[in-house]
């Protein structure tokens, strides 16, 4: 018996837990993102600022990158200069065709005035032929003196002069009308 106490082993009772048993493998893998854009420059250029780097996530609209293109630069102030000099040119035409329109329209009144003094020294042409012709009578008859006649021819003569020169004015004014009309 004492040969069986040495052959008996002493086993203690333990008090089973619940616990998780961690399982782990190592595997050869390759990862691969789930979209991938490939972005390129409209323009090319020098790299001004960086905003982004590589791996980072980025939203809808965010700038990535900020490209300096001085080339484009100086042609677009080359392009803007050019649209300012031509606008300048079509203000100046525009100026100058209100002042052909104004200059017309001036010319028109001075045809209006040049017509109306055409017609009043005819009025007066008339007026002193009419009293030229009844001094005339009257002395032929004997009713007046002889140098009442000559005024009133003088005063005949200087309506005729003053018709003519009205006419002369009218046509200078015509003249200015085609002119203006030109430009």
């Amino acid at each position: 018996e004492a040969g069986k106490k040495e052959r008996l082993k002493v086993v203690s009772l333990v008090k089973p837990q619940m616990r998780d048993l961690p399982q782990t493998t190592t595997q050869p893998a390759t990862v691969h993102p789930y979209w991938r854009a490939e972005i390129h420059a409209k323009v090319s250029g020098y790299l001004k600022e960086m905003h982004v780097d590589i791996g980072q996530p980025v939203d809808l609209n965010t700038p990535l990158a900020v490209i300096s293109v001085p080339e484009m630069l100086r042609a677009k102030e080359s392009q803007d200069a050019e649209i300012k000099r031509l606008e300048a040119i079509e203000e100046r035409r525009e100026a100058e065709k209100e002042l052909a329109v104004a200059q017309v329209k001036a010319t028109d009144a001075l045809k209006g005035q040049a017509n109306a003094r055409v017609k009043q020294a005819d009025s007066q042409l008339i007026a002193d032929l009419i009293e030229r012709d009844r001094v005339k009578a009257l002395v032929a008859d004997m009713s007046v003196a002889k140098r009442l006649l000559t005024e009133a021819e003088n005063r005949y003569r200087s309506s005729k002069a003053a018709k003519s020169a009205a006419e002369f004015g009218l046509i200078s004014v015509e003249s200015q009308i085609k002119v203006a009309s030109q430009k």
